[in-house]
């Protein structure tokens, strides 16, 4: 999945404290406000939340998630990827 880059949201960022779900950032945002980027992410807190097409605040991703891989991302966020899937 090369269109996208995976963003692990946390509870604690310093402590690696996992909300359990990941934002699916879609790489080229062209048409969209330059403090949200376009992304497939979590509807609800509890982990692996059923999820659905959103924008996310930049910096949101900055201050509460870290870049993971597409690999980390299935471990953490199955769900996410069974929405690819359909």
């Amino acid at each position: 999945m090369k269109e996208f880059q995976f963003y692990e949201e946390f509870w604690n960022k310093r402590k690696n404290v996992s909300k359990g779900n990941v934002f699916a950032v879609m790489r080229d945002n062209v048409g969209i406000d330059h403090s949200a980027a376009q992304a497939i992410g979590p509807v609800f807190y509890p982990p692996n939340s059923p999820v659905a097409p959103t924008a996310v605040c930049r910096q949101h991703l900055r201050k509460n998630c870290k870049r993971v891989s597409e690999a980390h991302a299935r471990l953490v966020h199955p769900a996410l990827f069974e929405w690819f899937d359909e």
